[in-house]
């Protein structure tokens, strides 16, 4: 049997966004509410808007250190994209593009139990 801990937890989303270049994207940061886990990210950019490279800036009290995914290629436009990345509860994290483009959609899971 099930519960509501079974399922994933979403700690961030965004539909049909204008995004600034090197400027976090959710409007705070997010952390994961076990001491490690898994964020799973969705993500794609809108059909017609610019490609550009997805990054995270991971945070601890002063120090960011921003991290690219999908090896640090830009992300094809209108293409969606599913990354998972470890987490862990002392850390703070966001998301940033390093051009101005729009996001088609953006979905941050916390992964609580079960598969990836």
């Amino acid at each position: 049997m099930s519960d509501a801990n079974d399922f994933p937890r979403i700690v961030g989303e965004l539909f049909n966004t204008a995004a600034t270049n090197a400027v976090d994207v959710l409007s705070a940061d997010v952390s994961p509410s076990r001491t490690c886990g898994a964020f799973r990210i969705t993500v794609g950019i809108k059909p017609a808007a610019t490609a550009s490279v997805f990054n995270v800036q991971v945070n601890e009290g002063g120090t960011a250190i921003l991290q690219s995914f999908n090896g640090g290629a830009a992300l094809t436009v209108g293409a969606l994209y599913t990354f998972t990345m470890g987490v862990h509860s002392d850390y703070t994290y966001n998301f940033q593009f390093a051009t101005s483009t729009t996001i088609g959609i953006l979905v941050v899971e916390e992964i609580l139990k079960g598969a990836l």
